[in-house]
């Protein structure tokens, strides 16, 4: 039995996927257990993309992927261990008195940012960091 070219374009992006997360790291990928390789429309212009979740040790993953199967976006969660050793010494230094709760990385056309989210025993702490290091604060929230 033959796969239609949807059944196709799913194996294969699959399988880039796992070669290129194994490739990144040096754990091979894990697909969480729920994986599913969903339709989205995109709704800034009308292109159909493709949503893909993934696990690679403690580090969670949606990537995005385009019709022809480029990557158009991703988003990784992780902890500080996560985080590149500039980036960890530059939230460090600015926050001495907090430690981080977690990571959300946004990379796409426009970059990479990391979204750090840190907290102490009276407050929380969301800051942006670019890849040079520049940190800017978007908010503190005080611990009920």
């Amino acid at each position: 039995m033959k796969n239609n070219p949807i059944q196709q374009f799913v194996k294969t992006l699959t399988c880039s996927c796992f070669c290129l997360a194994f490739i990144s790291s040096a754990h091979a990928a894990q697909p969480l257990k729920d994986t599913t390789l969903e339709h989205k429309e995109r709704t800034d212009e009308n292109v159909q993309t493709y949503k893909t979740f993934y696990e690679n040790g403690k580090v969670k993953s949606v990537v995005w992927y385009s019709q022809d199967g480029e990557v158009t976006a991703a988003i990784r969660y992780y902890g500080a261990e996560g985080l590149p050793p500039f980036i960890l010494s530059r939230v460090e230094h600015r926050f001495t008195n907090m430690k981080i709760f977690g990571v959300t990385e946004s990379s796409g056309e426009g970059g990479v940012i990391y979204h750090v989210i840190l907290e102490n025993e009276h407050q929380w702490v969301n800051a942006d960091v670019d890849v040079n290091g520049t940190i800017t604060l978007v908010n503190k929230l005080k611990k009920a």
